[in-house]
């Protein structure tokens, strides 16, 4: 009877003192959904302009104009929503030094369900962001896709979309968006 009683007296205490071998991200925490909001706003109030071009599979088209709706444009950057918390847990600076020309922190996630696998932070001297990117995996029954999106502040952005569903195969499309400043536009 004693020897049972020890034995659950030792399971429980082992059960309950389970160490977390979980890796924390101990960087400052980067609000990427703010900074996007922020983008949105100064380029309005700057009345950047844009040249965008679209290619879906085969086909592609090119427009510029003086006014756009910045929420619009740049809805991919400002669906990234990383909280605090996620940042701690599910993703983890790693090394580059076995890639020379890569000058931004590149962080991966830990935890195989985060849609967001990886992506890369350049910072300005003053901690804002000057270039983003990352890679956005969405699994679902009827249709898969990998997005890989790209943003250089004062230059542009870049949206890739790879997407196969059940019903209409796969396709492709990209969109790249130039940014005009105003002085620059045609008056």
């Amino acid at each position: 009877m004693k020897f049972n009683v020890f034995i659950v007296i030792s399971i429980v205490v082992l059960s309950c003192n389970t160490s977390n071998d979980r890796e924390i991200n101990r960087d400052a925490y980067i609000d990427v959904q703010q900074y996007f909001q922020s983008e949105v706003v100064a380029l309005t109030a700057n009345q950047t302009g844009f040249y965008k071009r679209t290619r879906m599979d085969s086909t592609t088209n090119s427009d510029s104009t003086d006014t756009p709706d910045w929420s619009k444009e740049l809805f991919a950057f400002l669906d990234i929503k990383i909280k605090p918390a996620v940042w701690k847990t599910d993703f983890v600076r790693v090394e580059t030094h076995d890639d020379p020309n890569e000058t931004a922190n590149v962080y991966k996630a830990t935890n195989p369900n985060q849609k967001i696998q990886s992506f890369k932070i350049k910072l300005n001297p003053d901690s804002s962001i000057n270039r983003f990117s990352a890679q956005i995996i969405n699994e679902g029954k009827i249709t898969s896709s990998i997005t890989g999106i790209s943003y250089t502040q004062n230059v542009g952005y870049t949206v890739h979309v790879n997407r196969s569903t059940k019903i209409m195969g796969t396709e492709t499309y990209q969109i790249v968006g130039q940014f005009i400043p105003p002085q620059t536009q045609k008056n």
